[in-house]
């Protein structure tokens, strides 16, 4: 079945964001494995697509070679691996300048590989975009040798799976329900492997509610954007009865919860990166990181606080928005109609901004 964009952008943001604050909750309650709690995502999403093909035939199981697919489930994994090192090697400020980085990262691999180029308006966009979202997040960039090498290689790794996951479903003929299934299987072997090197002493020696608590987010891709959300995990954890075996329930319950969440995330990113492109994918997920942003600035005023330490946060993601409706507008509009730019901007600015002819443009 196929869904209309926009609901597959709003049901993109409410499961990410909400996987965002149950993720919070787990590792506050003292459960920081990131590589287990990202293989039990696999397990579920692989689980719940098969019973979705198989038992209500909603669509059909399709088999591509082997090594296809550990190739794009590899890389998968290795993009929250990545991310995660990427985190804990680096300053907030340069985790959140590298993630600005995914998206030029796309143009230029789609460019290299593909000979596929964005429009100039639709760069001009992109560019108030990332300038807003930098000025909005980043903040204490600190540089070292090993965390810049995994850095960008988290960047580059997660842009070629961003791109994959659009361009398989063409190469291979499938949905992105089939092509979820496919990789995700495989998902599951490669993040076990790397859970039991990374995490699997820890699983066997550390008990619950030791010295965990007390260790930093392994992986939160909006740590740094989403403190405002770190607040309502915190006291949502600290709610919890202090009977073991209620808090373990509750824990597991958790679990289960990010486990679903997570199965929504995946589907929902396949089809938007299908429908539209991945570069349109980071750009819903930078538009998601400035409506958690207002909402955080909104609170922070609303309790009393000045404004004035704000201007510049505020300002930063003004311009983003700006960026996000004007390269919404562009995507929507048929090309045989005028866009935004067209109406507004006067006749000398849309010829530096209007693409050549001869220019081959891709679908950004």
């Amino acid at each position: 079945m196929a869904y209309p964009t926009w609901a597959l952008i709003i049901g993109s943001i409410l499961s990410s964001v909400a996987l965002v604050v149950v993720n919070k909750q787990i590792f506050t309650r003292g459960f920081t494995h990131v590589f287990t709690l990202s293989t039990f995502h696999f397990v579920w999403t692989a689980g719940l697509l098969h019973i979705m093909a198989r038992v209500f035939k909603l669509f059909e199981v399709k088999r591509v070679s082997m090594l296809h697919n550990l190739l794009v489930a590899s890389f998968g994994v290795g993009s929250i691996c990545l991310m995660n090192f990427s985190l804990k090697l680096n300053s907030v400020g340069f985790y959140q300048m590298m993630k600005l980085c995914i998206v030029p990262c796309c143009l230029l691999l789609n460019a290299v590989r593909y000979d596929e180029y964005p429009t100039r308006k639709v760069v001009g966009a992109l560019v108030l975009v990332l300038i807003g979202v930098g000025i909005a997040t980043v903040t204490d960039v600190q540089l070292n040798l090993l965390g810049s090498v995994f850095g960008v290689a988290a960047v580059l790794v997660t842009a070629q799976y961003q791109i994959w996951q659009g361009r398989k479903q063409k190469e291979w003929g499938m949905s992105s329900q089939e092509l979820a299934l496919s990789v995700s299987t495989y998902q599951i072997g490669v993040g076990a492997v790397l859970a039991i090197i990374f995490e699997g002493q820890d699983l066997l020696l550390k008990p619950q509610g030791s010295d965990w608590e007390h260790l930093d987010d392994p992986l939160d891709p909006n740590k740094g954007i989403a403190a405002n959300l770190r607040d309502g995990a915190s006291a949502a954890a600290a709610a919890v009865t202090s009977d073991g075996s209620d808090e373990a329930v509750s824990l597991t319950m958790l679990i289960l919860l990010s486990c679903l969440l997570a199965v929504s995330v995946n589907v929902h990113s396949f089809a938007l990166i299908g429908k539209t492109s991945a570069v349109t994918f980071q750009v819903v997920g930078h538009g998601k990181t400035c409506l958690i942003l207002a909402s955080g600035y909104m609170m922070h005023i609303s309790e009393g606080n000045p404004i004035e330490e704000l201007y510049r946060n505020i300002f930063g993601v003004v311009v983003a928005l700006s960026g996000v409706i004007l390269y919404s507008n562009l995507k929507i509009t048929p090309a045989t109609s005028k866009d935004i730019c067209d109406k507004c901007l006067p006749h000398f600015m849309l010829r530096l901004v209007s693409s050549r002819e001869n220019e081959k443009v891709g679908s950004f």
